[in-house]
């Protein structure tokens, strides 16, 4: 994650510029911290707040990232996008929940390359073996998050391509 180049001022208007900054500056930290080679990887990025963050896999591997604004994710918003057996696979993070339920299902649907498609009700999560599992138009997902202050970074990387895939389940 990066946050927008410091010193720049704050004009109407501009917090999208300022913050799609951000995230192309995640973008170049996190290519050049991975070693991949131009070209040679899967991206995706995210912003918010004048802070961005970017996932990045070597080209093949679906990748998905989203950072949320905590406290502007309430429960009521969770529970419009969440079945019942979500709820509870993220009762372990209790007051981020909310939170994280969101980022979570943006993330997976920005990793199948189609969100508009899935988003929210064709993405589900479970816990699994390993942690928190996301699925998405027959792709499964590993979950990670880190809080930075009010922000939840959530991002998901491809662990398994097809799955039989339902919409209920």
């Amino acid at each position: 994650f990066a946050d927008a180049e410091p010193g720049w001022p704050l004009l109407a208007g501009s917090r999208l510029v300022i913050d799609r900054h951000a995230s192309r500056r995640a973008e170049r930290v996190a290519v050049a911290a991975s070693g991949l080679a131009a070209g040679g990887y899967a991206v995706s990025r995210s912003h918010t707040q004048g802070m961005g963050a970017a996932a990045v896999a070597p080209a093949g591997v679906r990748v998905g990232v989203d950072v949320v604004l905590i406290k502007r994710v309430s429960e009521r918003h969770a529970a419009a996008i969440l079945s019942g057996a979500e709820w509870e696979a993220l009762a372990p993070v209790g007051e981020l929940r909310p939170a994280l339920a969101w980022g979570l299902k943006e993330a997976a649907a920005k990793g199948t390359g189609a969100p508009g498609q899935c988003f929210p009700f064709g993405v589900r999560i479970a816990r699994g073996p390993g942690g928190l599992e996301v699925r998405a138009m027959g792709m499964r997902f590993t979950a990670g998050w880190m809080q930075l202050g009010g922000l939840l970074f959530v991002w998901v990387r491809e662990t398994s391509t097809r799955l039989a895939w339902r919409m209920d389940g």
